[in-house]
């Protein structure tokens, strides 16, 4: 049974989208746009405006790198948002790696999967400000993330009988004791947590952009705006 996708979900697909966005305002920065311009276009590429495809649709589409974000199922007859679908025989399933969540499963264009549920809110297309301020939070986290990815790993691969799926459990748990219970610095709790209390589906901001793009993670692409040490560049 499908489930539907929670706002965390969505808010964290925001964040992966943001960076991806930063990115490419990185590139452009030729362009000589001012602060106040960069988050302009950030809006631009997440919806898609002045020459930029929408980062939303090569997502929802799963396109590009966010191919590794998903797993194909065959479609089914009189399944909901098959006339989303035309032109194609499957359906695309967020990898459970990316949603943390073992008893749910999300399908794109169903349940609250959708364009306008990652564009809007409440209506409204999600701005440019909203766009900086979650690439920036996540590329923040990013830099703790990378730590303890390179303390898990034993000579830059994995120790024996490890996969991928052990590493981000080892980060996500990491990331739970660093902010406290909380998914970043800003939201961090005042009491210390341990790691069996953290809840199975918790994942921090940024885990989305860290699991696609970090060294020895799910993806083969790498961001300029994601350095090695895991500063932001610019």
């Amino acid at each position: 049974m499908t489930s539907k996708l929670p706002d965390a979900i969505v808010q964290e697909i925001r964040h992966l989208l943001a960076v991806h966005c930063k990115e490419t305002v990185f590139g452009d920065a030729a362009d000589g746009a001012d602060t106040k311009g960069q988050v302009k276009m950030m809006e631009k590429v997440f919806h898609g405006s002045g020459g930029y495809a929408s980062v939303v649709d090569k997502f929802i589409k799963g396109e590009g790198e966010y191919a590794k974000c998903f797993q194909k199922i065959p479609m089914q007859n009189n399944r909901e948002g098959n006339e989303e679908r035309s032109g194609t025989t499957e359906m695309l399933q967020l990898m459970e790696v990316f949603h943390c969540d073992e008893e749910s499963s999300y399908i794109v264009h169903e349940r609250g999967f959708t364009r306008d549920a990652l564009a809007e809110t409440k209506g409204e297309k999600v701005p440019g400000r909203t766009l900086s301020e979650k690439a920036v939070s996540a590329l923040a986290n990013y830099k703790f993330a990378l730590m303890y990815t390179n303390e898990f790993m034993i000579g830059g691969k994995y120790p024996s009988g490890k996969t991928f799926e052990d590493l981000a459990l080892f980060v996500r748990q990491q990331m739970y004791l660093q902010f406290r219970g909380g998914k970043s610095n800003k939201s961090k709790k005042n009491k210390d947590v341990t790691v069996e209390e953290m809840p199975d589906k918790y994942f921090f901001h940024g885990y989305m952009a860290w699991a696609l793009y970090c060294p020895h993670g799910l993806g083969d692409t790498t961001l300029s705006c994601m350095s090695v040490d895991g500063k932001p560049l610019g």
